[in-house]
C-alpha cells in the first residue's frame, strides 16, 4: 500500500523539535512525507529527516492551509492516483505513546478496513483534525472541499463574525476563546474559532454528509487516547 503523510508544522521559535524528528522518521517507515511548515524559516532545517516535499512559508492560516498546500502539490504533480491513502497530521501531537509495533499494526488494520476516512480520535461524527486519513475514493470530494474552503484571513474571519446570526457557535467555545484572547489577542483567537468551526468540524461534517464512513482508533478526545497525546501548547502558538 502506498501512503502519503502531509505533515503540518508550526513552531513559534522556528525550530524542528526532537519529537518531530522522531515522528518524521516513523512516518518515513510507513510512506512518503510532505513537510509543510508555517514558519518563515527553520533554524535547524539540516536536522529534518528526508522528506518527499518541503515547503517553508509563513501563511498564518492554520493547519487547514498547510494540509491544502500538500494536497495541491500531489494534485498538480499528478501523484494523487499513486497513493492509496493520504494522511493529514500536525505537529501538535506526540505519537505513539504505545509500543511502536502496536501503533503500526493498528494503523495498517485501519488502512484495510471498511472505513473511507479514519482518525486517531473521534466524537460523534467529528474526527479530530490532528490526524485524518482519507482513502482514495474520497480524493475527489476532498479536492472539492479545499476548492470551496474560505481561508482564515483577517478579512474573511471578521466578515464571517460580523454577519453570523447564530452566535451560539461562538459561545460553544467561549471558555477557550477567552483564554486564547489573553494569550494571543482577539484576532488570532477568533481565527482559531473560525478554523475549528469551518475546518475541524466542517471537514468531518462535509465528509459525513457525503456518505463517507468515518471511524477512529479511539472514540474519545486526545486525553484518553491510547495512541497519541498533545504536545504542550506554547504561548503564541497558532496550533
Amino acid at each position: 500500500m502506498n501512503k502519503c503523510f502531509i505533515f503540518a508544522h508550526y513552531d513559534s521559535n522556528n525550530l524542528i523539535k526532537p519529537y518531530i524528528i522522531d515522528e518524521i522518521n516513523l512516518l518515513n517507515e510507513l510512506g512518503d512525507v510532505l513537510f509543510i511548515s508555517d514558519c518563515e524559516y527553520i533554524i535547524n532545517i539540516n536536522e529534518l529527516p528526508h522528506v518527499k516535499y518541503l515547503q517553508i512559508a509563513r501563511h498564518f492560516l492554520y493547519d487547514a492551509h498547510s494540509y491544502m498546500c500538500g494536497f495541491n502539490y500531489l494534485k498538480y504533480a499528478k501523484l494523487l492516483d499513486f497513493y492509496d491513502n493520504i494522511t493529514f497530521v500536525n505537529s501538535s501531537i506526540l505519537f505513539p505513546i504505545c509500543e511502536k509495533d502496536l501503533f503500526i499494526k493498528t494503523i495498517n488494520e485501519f488502512d484495510y478496513d471498511s472505513s473511507d476516512v479514519y482518525g486517531m480520535c473521534k466524537s460523534a461524527y467529528m474526527i479530530q483534525s490532528y490526524w485524518i486519513t482519507c482513502k482514495k475514493n474520497t480524493y475527489i470530494s476532498v479536492n472539492k472541499f479545499f476548492d470551496n474552503y474560505i481561508p482564515a484571513t483577517k478579512e474573511n474571519v471578521y466578515d464571517w463574525y460580523n454577519t453570523i446570526k447564530d452566535k451560539t457557535l461562538i459561545n460553544k467555545y467561549n471558555r477557550w476563546y477567552v483564554s486564547r484572547i489573553k494569550e494571543v489577542g482577539e484576532e488570532t483567537a477568533l481565527k482559531w474559532i473560525y478554523t475549528v468551526i469551518h475546518f475541524e468540524e466542517g471537514f468531518s461534517r462535509y465528509l459525513y454528509n457525503n456518505k463517507f464512513k468515518l471511524t477512529a482508533l479511539d472514540y474519545c478526545c486526545w486525553p484518553k487516547s491510547r495512541f497519541i497525546t498533545k504536545y504542550p501548547r506554547e504561548s503564541g502558538s497558532n496550533t
